[in-house]
């Protein structure tokens, strides 16, 4: 799921059958309802802090599988504060 956004055909029958919700990266392939934390207001208010603190060259060190997943919530969060 980490590379595709999708779940094992194998489980169909689970969220054909009952409620689903996915936490934490949204699915394609089913489309589930989901919820996770938001990723661009984290970025945003950590690059805020950072810049409060004094730093002034703060950097975002991140897999770009993981942005992918998230839909590049991380880095337009940390593009926005900057």
């Amino acid at each position: 799921m980490m590379r595709s956004n999708r779940l094992p055909g194998r489980m169909a029958e689970l969220w054909d059958e009952w409620p689903a919700v996915v936490t934490g990266v949204r699915t394609r392939d089913p489309e589930l309802s989901f919820a996770c934390s938001d990723h661009h207001a984290l970025a945003y208010s950590a690059f805020e802090r950072v810049w409060a603190l004094g730093y002034r060259r703060p950097g975002l060190v991140l897999d770009p599988v993981i942005d992918e997943l998230i839909e590049g919530r991380f880095t337009a969060g940390f593009l926005a504060a900057r």
